[in-house]
């Protein structure tokens, strides 16, 4: 905190310190009158006065302190100076005539400032005049701080990198607009209710090089401030007035040209790396391998060597045209990642934002286990960008990113079906959008999506090194990726879709808490089955062996069988009255009685087929180990005791039972992640009242 305040009064100038030092003056003042001469028995009204004054006070000098420090800050280096896209003429008439109001604070975003000078009539007229002065000479910060020039102003000097003069000259790459890729022209047909048309196109089964997750893309345009031209020198050419990072982009310009000569490969691992943290060896054979990547091949390398060429593309080093750096950043990128996963964790976040920040297209790599940009606007600007799409065409990824189900984490899709869950969910979900424009005549998105956009914080280039590393920006989009309703019903449709498909590939587990429309469920039924029922291979017809009967031989053991039958039968007579069974007794009888019994009480329990049959393979010890993780209160405890008394472990128990589990449902049973042993949330309820009822068996 008296660091903050120290680098406040640092970077102050001296009006603001004159402000400030009046409130302190006045603070201190009224302390001391209020020490001196306030009676006990108005102790309360005294001390709601002093508050009361605190707060005048405050808003009397402390604001116009503020603002005064927020101006100086903008203007502290002209390259850095950020103009905002507020009105000069709105902001000061209504700083000139409603300034008393606080509506000129209201205007430009500052609302909790604007509500202390409706209630303090302008901060005693203080705050108002400095405001009023600020706003007609074209220094008054918004709420971001960027201030609001006067008119025509701004524009000349807002574009932070230098621009070229136009020409008609530019490679081919950007001489038309990039187009997003068109979708497949097959389309196969299935009935959904409604009139007058009776087919909607469904999006067909892609080819193995047409799949769903190939094609997401979104125009990256900046929205709220001005575009930046398209082509920029090798280097940034831009001041870094007070920048910690200046040493970084000082160094990136010495260095922009250089070509290393073959060198030898040096370890380096650093956090947050630069040039400055690498040894002369290393840095040798940094700008060798950076020279190799920049001809397109990519030696092995350490993690810390790709951040470094990595801020030098995002802060304009290594290239000349914006597609070309999009270009390199990519490449490094699915060059890099297999070896080092750690990059999905970042490069994704930062190629989109500078996509945006030079409005370029992004798209996603063709692959479905790429990680999506982590901040949820940036999800909201992909899914939008499908908002329009009749059907609706999601890739796998973005539903995954809408669904609460962790579905690339369940047993079935990890066990071989992934390409097909890729294929088939997306276009479950064009079939059920199909059905809502048939029926509403709105798609998912307008039925359980938001109704309007909504403004979104964004921070650019989180955790990078470069000119706009962690820059906040506001974006306006639907809120899709918190929506609450539309979560729901994908995560119903995506559940239900793995349902069908667990059952055409013979798996028994089944999902639970599915509610979806009996018409929509039987139309996706259909859909599924109709398009991914395993084809079944024809088994060749058995080979007919030809039999040969040596009938001299079957007479000879006909002989030797009778011989052998007449000798039994003799014993057997001499035997009978010597070897008389005595009656079985009662107790011996019991094993049947007893399993009609159990039959009897698990029909009373309800439980499905499946856990019917899982439960009777279990042996009595397996079932004392489940019901002690059903039903116990430390079943952890429970299970060491029943463990110690079958000369066991608890682990050996778990696992015995996961092993039927999975013979019979699919799927494991007792989750033992967390630390304590839990039975899986879709099978606990019917299991635990099938213990209850069952009691000591």
């Amino acid at each position: 905190m008296m660091e903050s305040i120290k680098n406040f009064v640092r970077s102050s100038g001296p009006a603001s310190r004159v402000f400030l030092a009046i409130w302190l003056f006045l603070c201190a003042l009224i302390t001391v009158s209020f020490l001196e001469g306030s009676p006990k028995e108005n102790i309360v009204s005294d001390i709601a006065a002093l508050i009361g004054c605190y707060l005048l006070f405050s808003v009397m000098f402390l604001i116009p302190a503020g603002t005064l420090a927020q101006t100086r800050r903008a203007k502290a280096g002209k390259a850095e100076t950020r103009y905002s896209e507020k009105s000069y003429w709105i902001t000061l008439l209504l700083a000139a005539f409603l300034g008393t109001l606080g509506a000129h604070r209201f205007y430009t975003g500052k609302k909790a400032t604007g509500i202390l000078y409706l209630f303090t009539f302008g901060g005693g007229g203080i705050g108002w005049i400095v405001d009023v002065i600020l706003a007609a000479a074209g220094m008054f910060p918004d709420r971001e701080g960027h201030i609001i020039p006067f008119p025509g102003r701004g524009k000349q000097e807002f574009d932070l990198r230098p621009q070229p003069a136009e020409t008609s000259e530019a490679p081919e790459a950007s001489e038309a607009p990039q187009q997003a890729a068109e979708p497949p022209a097959l389309f196969s047909e299935i009935e959904v209710p409604g009139a007058p048309e009776k087919r909607q196109e469904i999006p067909a089964r892609p080819s193995a090089q047409d799949a769903f997750c190939e094609k997401p893309s979104v125009s990256a345009g900046l929205s709220e401030t001005e575009a930046v031209n398209n082509e920029a020198p090798l280097y940034t050419a831009r001041s870094y007035f007070r920048d910690p990072s200046a040493k970084f982009f000082s160094e990136m310009r010495l260095y922009a040209d250089v070509v290393g000569q073959k060198a030898e490969f040096v370890p380096f691992t650093q956090y947050g790396p630069t040039y400055d943290s690498m040894d002369r060896r290393q840095r040798a054979w940094y700008f060798y391998w950076r020279a190799q990547v920049r001809k397109g091949e990519y030696p092995d390398t350490d993690l810390s060597y790709i951040f470094v060429h990595t801020y030098e593309l995002l802060s304009g080093c290594g290239w000349t045209q914006a597609p070309d750096g999009y270009r390199q950043l990519r490449s490094l990128w699915m060059s890099y990642r297999e070896r080092f996963p750690k990059l999905d964790q970042y490069l994704v976040g930062w190629i989109f934002d500078f996509a945006r920040q030079y409005q370029l297209d992004f798209t996603m790599p063709e692959r479905c286990d790429l990680p999506l940009p982590g901040q949820a606007a940036a999800r909201d600007l992909l899914l939008d960008r499908h908002s329009d799409e009749k059907p609706l065409r999601l890739p796998f990824p973005l539903i995954c990113s809408l669904c609460d189900y962790p579905v690339t984490d369940s047993r079935f899709y990890q066990d071989g079906h992934q390409q097909l869950m890729q294929e088939a969910v997306p276009r479950v979900v064009a079939l059920a959008d199909a059905v809502l424009l048939k029926e509403k005549g709105r798609g998912i998105f307008a039925v359980y999506g938001p109704k309007r956009p909504r403004k979104q914080r964004y921070y650019m280039f989180q955790s990078a090194i470069c000119p706009e590393a962690n820059e906040r920006v506001f974006l306006s989009v639907k809120a899709y990726s918190e929506n609450e309703k539309l979560r729901n019903y994908v995560n119903q449709l995506v559940r239900y879709s793995e349902n069908v498909l667990r059952s055409l590939y013979g798996y028994r587990g089944r999902l639970r808490g599915i509610e979806l429309e009996p018409e929509l469920s039987r139309l996706i039924e259909s859909f599924l089955k109709k398009e991914y029922t395993p084809k079944k291979t024809e088994k060749a017809p058995p080979k007919q062996v030809e039999i040969k009967l040596d009938f001299d031989s079957i007479a000879s053991l006909r002989a030797q069988s009778d011989a052998v039958r007449d000798a039994l039968e003799v014993a057997e007579d001499e035997m009978q009255y010597e070897n008389t069974p005595e009656p079985e007794p009662a107790a011996q009888q019991g094993p049947a009685a007893e399993t009609e019994t159990r039959g009897a009480q698990l029909d009373e329990t309800g439980l499905t087929e499946e856990l019917r049959q899982f439960w009777e393979a279990l042996t009595d010890l397996q079932r004392q180990a489940l019901r002690a993780v059903l039903c116990s209160g430390d079943p952890q405890e429970k299970l060491t005791e029943l463990a110690e008394e079958a000369m066991s472990m608890p682990e050996l128990l778990i696992d015995e039972i996961n092993d039927a589990a999975t013979q019979f449902l699919d799927d494991i049973l007792i989750d033992t992640f967390d630390g304590a042993p839990a039975v899986l949330e879709q099978y606990a309820d019917d299991l635990k009242r099938a213990a209850e009822q069952l009691g000591g068996e």
